[in-house]
């Protein structure tokens, strides 16, 4: 190895390793998105609401900064199996067309009706 290779490789490591750390931030804001209607939500404030898809109604709680789907109409049920905390960690019914997605702070996009 030459002494450039000393600098480089470690430098290349870092970087590579950067986004893992940035992926861990506590989101603040509940993107839902179904139907082509986008709706936000703040992440510190417990709630249960629902949101509707082509087969009816998904059922979505968040509680204690964490985001999960309670119910929803689809026939296999795998998107109530898991619960998401942190950006950007999403939650998605593929049946129900229902995107759930967590944004980082300082994020900001349109909220259409």
């Amino acid at each position: 190895m030459k002494k450039l290779d000393w600098i480089v490789i470690p430098v290349i490591l870092i970087l590579s390793i950067l986004p893992l750390f940035r992926s861990t931030e506590k989101g603040s804001v509940l993107v839902v998105r179904a139907m082509d209607r986008t709706y936000r939500y703040s992440m510190s404030q417990d709630r249960v609401f629902q949101v509707e898809g082509p087969l009816g109604y998904t059922e979505v709680e968040i509680k204690d900064g964490r985001v999960r789907i309670l119910s929803s109409p689809c026939p296999n049920h795998t998107c109530m199996r898991g619960s998401i905390s942190r950006y950007p960690e999403s939650l998605v019914c593929l049946p129900n067309d229902v995107i759930i997605q967590i944004e980082g702070e300082g994020e900001t996009d349109a909220v259409t009706f």
